[in-house]
């Protein structure tokens, strides 16, 4: 199976475009600080995706760091909906999305240590 057909791909590419979609609604100063590090950390999620996907031998680390991302984007979220960048219906939206990934994750990770 392709990469780009996983649940957890289609997911992550779900949450990269209502990233932009959002941060493209920002103003311009927070646009260019938490926006541009929301679209940077989602482009990351891609590369331990791929990493996990090419390199068996340390897919649990690449799993990991992309759970850590994850985490990351939705702290980032909250701070958005702290400072009334974003709506609380799209932070749930959003940590909904992310939880998924995270949970897809982790049952990748558990099968890959078996």
């Amino acid at each position: 199976m392709k990469l780009e057909n996983l649940p957890i791909y289609v997911d992550s590419y779900s949450l990269l475009i209502e990233i932009f979609k959002i941060v493209s609604r920002f103003n311009k100063e927070h646009k260019y600080s938490i926006g541009k590090d929301l679209k940077d950390d989602c482009f990351k999620l891609f590369e331990y995706l791929h990493q996990a996907c090419y390199f068996p031998a340390q897919r649990i680390q690449y799993l990991e760091s992309f759970i850590i991302i994850v985490e990351r984007i939705k702290l980032r979220l909250r701070v958005c909906n702290d400072i009334n960048v974003i709506a609380i219906n799209k932070l749930s939206q959003l940590n909904l999305l992310c939880d998924s990934l995270v949970k897809q994750a982790l049952l990748w990770k558990k099968d890959s240590s078996k």
